[in-house]
């Protein structure tokens, strides 16, 4: 009879063992990593004020992060008990009413960040039961332009226009020769090349001086045949006092005519196209175009169905 009584009583022992092992003081928990392990510690600092010293239903908060981050906010994760209320830099954060459990992404600025969590009791009488704070460090992580262009690997013309886009705030340089780009990163340009085969090289550098390089080879071929293209108005230069020119011409049937405003590197505007069609019924085309005060370049060229190219250069100036 005693050995069965002695035998109850450890058992007992270890029951009582095994229930209260997953006892902690509030907010004292410390939180599992990946590898199911108790990380070291909570965090830099953990400071209990409360008289309740043991409880098993504290917080359990992931304020297992990492001392610095590239990212430019932290997520903080984890549950609490229905009488607890969790606020991390002054700030409450809203609990889940089925299963108590919290998430919030912390906004980080630039250098040292300080997160501090506290955890306060509600009921008749509230009482600060847990604090603790962690020092995080966010860096920027630098990150090289975007940089794409439209540029093919052959050409029967020897003036290519082509576009391409950087990054917002990036400047473009082609052939090293700076290129205007727009607000959202866009450009378009145009090069002058002779027969044969060249490297074209692109680059896109951003303000804090970090680059990206696109090299093409090109090869331009003169095509034994040109398209036909007569630039009827206006003439090679003309003088205007109106902000408006007509342009007509004709072509060949099935070619594509297009009209540049601008287009010359050498220029400080905008390199814009403001006119494209394709010729089918007719001949002939027509277009008007605003221009600017000054000198205005207009570029006329004429695309058959091979892609074989010819082009008209005339000189607006608007007084």
């Amino acid at each position: 009879m005693k050995k069965e009584i002695t035998i109850f009583l450890i058992l007992l022992m270890l029951i009582l063992a095994i229930g209260t092992e997953g006892c902690y003081p509030y907010g004292l928990i410390t939180p599992l990593n990946k590898t199911g392990k108790s990380a070291d510690t909570l965090s830099n600092k953990t400071v209990s004020t409360s008289s309740e010293s043991l409880s098993c239903q504290g917080p359990l908060v992931s304020l297992d992060l990492p001392k610095t981050t590239h990212e430019p906010q932290i997520k903080v994760a984890g549950y609490t008990h229905p009488d607890c209320a969790i606020y991390i830099n002054g700030i409450k954060l809203v609990v889940n009413n089925t299963d108590y459990s919290f998430t919030t992404n912390i906004p980080l600025k630039e250098g040292k960040n300080i997160l501090a969590l506290k955890v306060i009791k509600t009921g008749k009488t509230s009482s600060s039961i847990y604090s603790t704070g962690k020092i995080i460090e966010y860096i920027p992580q630098e990150v090289i332009p975007f940089l794409q262009v439209d540029l093919k690997d052959k050409y029967t013309y020897n003036h290519i226009i082509f576009e391409g886009k950087t990054d917002p705030g990036s400047s473009v340089l082609v052939n090293n020769f700076p290129v205007t780009c727009q607000e959202n990163g866009s450009f378009l340009t145009d090069i002058h090349l002779f027969q044969g085969d060249h490297i074209v090289n692109i680059v896109a550098k951003s303000d804090s001086g970090l680059t990206s390089t696109i090299q093409k080879k090109v090869n331009i071929t003169y095509p034994l045949k040109l398209p036909t293209l007569i630039v009827s108005l206006p003439s090679q230069t003309t003088y205007s006092s109106s902000g408006e020119v007509l342009i007509s011409g004709f072509t060949d049937c099935y070619n594509i005519v297009e009209i540049y405003c601008n287009s010359f590197n050498s220029d400080i505007n905008n390199l814009s196209m403001v006119y494209k069609a394709e010729i089918e019924n007719t001949t002939q085309f027509s277009c008007s175009t605003k221009l600017s005060s000054g000198k205005n370049d207009l570029i006329i060229r004429a695309i058959d169905p091979l892609g074989n190219v010819k082009e008209e250069k005339r000189t607006i100036i608007v007084k």
